[in-house]
């Protein structure tokens, strides 16, 4: 497997968590927390830092509830996900998922269909 700088994204309706990984994309380690402040700044935000830090695989965290299903705020994820795409991040990878295969359980059962408007993830 070819080895990539990832940012990943944890986001929230008040603040988005972002960590990025070694340039080998082995170890990842918080970087920051950004505090929102519109969908089209936010997005230009992401996309300059992802720019900057050299980020060739971008993950977003795709929360769902406890039955497994999606909610409303995975609906606001997927929907900041368009607006990344939008703001210039093309050509990068986006994936967006949950869960890393280390936990078993009806709530946390790794799925390998593909779905999601950017690519697929064997997690989402």
């Amino acid at each position: 497997m070819e080895k990539k700088r990832i940012m990943a994204l944890d986001v929230g309706e008040k603040r988005i968590g972002i960590a990025i990984s070694d340039p080998t994309g082995t170890v990842v380690s918080p970087l920051m927390t950004y505090k929102r402040k519109d969908p089209d700044r936010d997005a230009d935000f992401v996309v300059g830092l992802l720019r900057e830090k050299g980020a060739e695989l971008l993950l977003l965290g795709l929360p769902v509830l406890p039955s497994g299903k999606e909610g409303t705020q995975a609906a606001k994820v997927r929907e900041f996900a368009r607006k990344l795409e939008e703001s210039g991040i093309l050509g990068r990878e986006v994936y967006h998922g949950y869960g890393h295969g280390a936990f078993e359980g009806p709530r946390h059962k790794r799925k390998k269909e593909k779905k999601g408007c950017f690519g697929s993830c064997p997690y989402s």
